[in-house]
């Protein structure tokens, strides 16, 4: 989710939707569901620096937000985008 300044808020990931399926909350709002403060990177880091965070066993993600420094979403990069390289 973006601010009003596309700022990077928060994401949804795939288990945020499963958990949501599985407590039949289909009411549920997406700024109640997403995953706050996620795990960013810069869109000058190296690819190594990607991975380490990527692979980070306390908080594996298989997409990672781009930001700029004022934390606004540049783009997304996926493992699977990785994988190709």
């Amino acid at each position: 989710m973006l601010g009003s300044r596309d700022e990077l808020l928060g994401v949804i990931t795939d288990g945020d939707i499963r958990r949501a399926v599985l407590e039949k909350s289909y009411d549920v709002v997406a700024e109640t569901m997403m995953t706050r403060a996620p795990a960013t990177i810069g869109g000058d880091e190296r690819l190594s620096r990607v991975l380490a965070v990527m692979e980070n066993p306390e908080r594996k993600v298989y997409a990672l937000p781009v930001t700029d420094k004022g934390g606004v979403l540049q783009g997304v990069i996926r493992m699977h985008d990785i994988v190709g390289v």
